[in-house]
């Protein structure tokens, strides 16, 4: 009977265990599967004195901080621009990190309205000029098929005429269907083109969305910058 009794417990631990185990696993997949949270930031950095030889590493020591997409350092603007997941790294945690890179030689802050406000114009920029280059290739590409299939029905009706009449009207009606299948093709690439243009701009409306959000950011890390001085301060 106590034999008995004590399998039955072991086998109530086996079970809990194994239970336990399971939903371990369940919590880390779930953890694992809940979606990037991504926001913008732009930071001001003091020290930098070159491009290649600070901008690019203060970059590349961005980029490989968990929890950042991308980060793109500018050292005119003496800036840099961040892309991160809000789930795993906080605009606090990235300013840090300047703390101990190459011995605190460059000091990160809040960036700037008019740092961000250059940024912006700059995307909208680069947006608009894309836009109008790709609109310009998609036109002229249109224009090109126009010629190009107006100059083969042209050909082929002066290699044809002389022929009689029934055989000149009866080309003179196929040329006409084939000007109407150019015409409708032009007409199909340039409404691909305009197409293309009105995404193109609104990938720029996204940019400019953006570049409002990264700027909210900012100010709120400008904000929280100063409680924390005043409360450092009492």
């Amino acid at each position: 009977m106590k034999r008995f009794f004590t399998y039955g417990m072991l086998a109530t631990t086996l079970v809990f265990a194994s239970c336990g185990s399971d939903n371990k696993k369940a919590a880390d997949t779930q953890k694992e599967e809940v979606a990037p949270a991504m926001a913008d930031l732009a930071i001001a950095i003091d020290g930098m004195t070159c491009a290649k030889g600070c901008a690019l590493p203060i970059q590349k020591m961005l980029s490989e901080t968990e929890g950042v997409q991308s980060a793109e350092v500018d050292f005119d603007k003496k800036a840099a621009f961040i892309s991160y997941d809000k789930n795993k790294v906080t605009p606090a945690e990235i300013t840090a990190l300047f703390k101990d890179f190459k011995d605190g030689a460059y000091t990160a802050s809040a960036a700037t309205t008019d740092q961000i406000e250059l940024r912006a114009k700059t995307l909208m920029a680069d947006a608009k000029k894309k836009a109008s280059e790709e609109a310009s290739k998609l036109k002229k590409k249109a224009g090109d098929t126009k010629k190009r299939v107006g100059k083969k029905v042209t050909d082929n009706i002066e290699r044809i005429e002389g022929k009689g009449k029934q055989a000149i009207e009866t080309v003179k009606g196929n040329a006409k269907e084939v000007k109407g299948r150019a015409t409708k093709a032009a007409s199909n690439v340039s409404r691909n083109a305009n197409q293309a243009a009105t995404v193109i701009k609104g990938e720029a409306k996204k940019v400019e969305v953006k570049a409002t959000e990264m700027k909210v950011n900012t100010e709120k890390v400008i904000k929280d910058s100063k409680i924390n001085d005043r409360l450092g301060r009492r």
